[in-house]
């Protein structure tokens, strides 16, 4: 296998970066279709690195630094978007922003503290699901104008599916949370 080969998982995290871009881009253009399409891209993106860096035996601990870089990237992009858009306000959104900037520093702070930095993670994974799924909603709305009592029915299948997606990955972090 080549050493290319090895790179492609990595390459295919940190491509969330620009599509997080262009996803608050196209946004902020009020092009919700695009937004919506980057977005996506971004998520199967992240479904799929992992299990193309498994597969092709090239797991690592920079790969899982990489995937977290993208999934910041993607999901900054995202609420940088409703923000900007001004779907949440700037008080709420920086209300929003401190949580999850709390949640990451209490994470890296606390690596030491296993237990710690496992319930910080294990939160930060739940909170991400829950704005990627009213994401999700937000662009369903702007592109198809359903009233907000028809977005939930959309909202919260895409939370489970995702969940049950990475259904790996919420299994090991209960299972750590749980101590067994």
């Amino acid at each position: 296998m080549s050493t290319f080969s090895k790179w492609i998982p990595n390459l295919l995290s940190l491509s969330r970066l620009p599509l997080g871009a262009a996803t608050a881009y196209a946004a902020i253009r009020n092009h919700w279709g695009w937004a919506l399409i980057f977005f996506l891209i971004g998520l199967a993106a992240d479904l799929t690195d992992g299990l193309l860096a498994r597969i092709l035996c090239c797991a690592s601990q920079n790969g899982q630094l990489y995937d977290d870089i993208g999934d910041t990237g993607l999901a900054a992009g995202a609420f940088v978007a409703v923000v900007w858009t001004g779907i949440i306000s700037w008080p709420t959104g920086l209300i929003m922003a401190s949580v999850f900037a709390f949640m990451a520093v209490v994470t890296v702070t606390c690596s030491e503290t296993r237990r710690t930095w496992q319930i910080c993670y294990a939160g930060t994974y739940y909170y991400s699901i829950g704005f990627i799924a009213w994401f999700l909603s937000v662009c369903f709305y702007k592109i198809y104008g359903l009233e907000a009592v028809r977005i939930m029915p959309i909202a919260i299948p895409t939370a489970v599916l995702l969940a049950y997606l990475k259904r790996g990955t919420v299994r090991k972090y209960w299972q750590m949370l749980l101590g067994k």
